[in-house]
């Protein structure tokens, strides 16, 4: 029999969230063998690798499962070959996975033939648009759906084929709430566009500076051009770019970050006329209060959306909350005001639907959270 294929509910829950680690049911199971508690030592010393997967710093996962197996070779030789079998086996769905997705097609934005307005895609809030700088609007189709069957269309809008021959004129890209997209820009730079957010962008850059508009959260791989810096604009702020990698976080009525993964940045707070220059692993969170300030970060805890995971670290429940709400489009209710600043640190799949995502959440036992379905809305109260 496999142990792994066993292993409770409450011991994988436990694996990505430390606050229920200490639980007592917990606590039982490993108590009750030696084997338990050996078993999850070596899937949290996984984990743990699995987490710090940052594209700056990829720790060497074959040396930590090296280690594990010297550590307990001599006893549970037959276990630890299934372990790695699976362990492996994880490992080449993965590969397989990201070779399939290199394998989707690349769609260019003018092939999408389907023409409505603005007004008719409105009702549709699980499209995401293109608005044309003559106030047209086309709906993007990432998928179709025949009977059981589900067909990719495209997951990529790919402009790095735009003839420059026609004339250049100003996309705007939006995403619904519960849906993200990728758009590679005429430069090859590449943009990773989250939920609820809006990207402003020229067809082909053709002035001295590559500039784009945004509302909401995106991921940017800026194409390297030492002679036409990437500028991004979002709100009262500009990000300033050559050749690099940054987040972008600028929702309406949130406290904006911008968060660099490789390069450098210079930041420009137009209001307040303050400039920062920002390094790999530093976050730079604007207030309009206190201005623009640094600190080093986690950069993972803001970047974990692009690989499809929500991803926390001791983060206030009002803006976890405010970030399932966006994904799973559905409003919060607080019933108590004093529990928006409690703490948490959660990681879970986007891809996992609303309930399984509260349940995890729920079984930290400090706040009660509960779905109203019919009015589409998610109760949090304390315990």
């Amino acid at each position: 029999m496999n142990p792994i294929e066993n292993i409770p509910d409450f011991v994988v829950y436990a694996l990505s969230t430390p606050e229920l680690r200490s639980s007592e049911e917990l606590q039982q199971w490993l108590a009750e063998s030696q084997a338990n508690k050996d078993l999850f030592d070596d899937l949290l010393a996984y984990r743990e690798a699995e987490r710090r997967l940052l594209p700056e710093n990829t720790p060497d996962v074959e040396l930590q499962w090296k280690r594990i197996r010297q550590k307990k070779r001599q006893k549970r030789i037959q276990y630890y070959w299934k372990f790695i079998g699976i362990a492996a086996s994880l490992l080449l769905v993965l590969s397989i996975g990201l070779y399939q997705m290199k394998k989707i097609p690349k769609l260019e934005s003018q092939e999408i033939e389907t023409q409505i307005s603005l007004a008719d895609v409105i009702d549709q809030p699980e499209t995401s648009i293109i608005t044309y700088s003559e106030n047209k609007s086309r709906p993007i189709i990432l998928s179709t759906q025949k009977g059981k069957k589900t067909t990719i269309h495209t997951q990529i809008l790919d402009y790095t084929q735009t003839s420059h021959t026609r004339a250049t004129e100003l996309l705007t890209l939006t995403t619904p709430r519960g849906k993200s997209i990728q758009v590679i820009l005429n430069d090859s730079t590449e943009v990773w566009l989250n939920a609820e957010s809006r990207l402003s962008y020229p067809s082909q850059f053709t002035d001295s500076t590559r500039t784009v508009h945004l509302e909401g959260e995106a991921y940017f791989k800026v194409a390297s051009n030492t002679k036409c810096p990437f500028i991004v604009k979002h709100h009262a702020n500009t990000t300033r770019a050559l050749g690099t990698e940054f987040n972008i976080r600028s929702y309406t009525n949130e406290k904006k970050h911008v968060t660099l993964i490789k390069g450098k940045v210079l930041l420009t707070d137009t209001l307040s006329l303050q400039k920062e220059v920002l390094l790999p692993g530093q976050d730079a969170e604007y207030d309009s209060d206190s201005g623009m300030t640094i600190k080093k970060v986690n950069p993972y805890e803001f970047t974990a959306w692009k690989e499809d995971l929500f991803y926390f670290e001791q983060t206030d429940l009002l803006s976890l909350m405010k970030v399932l709400g966006r994904w799973y489009n559905t409003t919060i209710v607080f019933k108590d005001e004093d529990i928006k600043q409690y703490r948490f640190t959660f990681w879970a799949k986007r891809s996992d639907n609303l309930k399984t995502t509260l349940s995890m959440l729920n079984q930290m036992g400090t706040v009660l959270i509960r779905i109203n379905s019919q009015e589409n809305t998610v109760l949090v109260s304390k315990r």
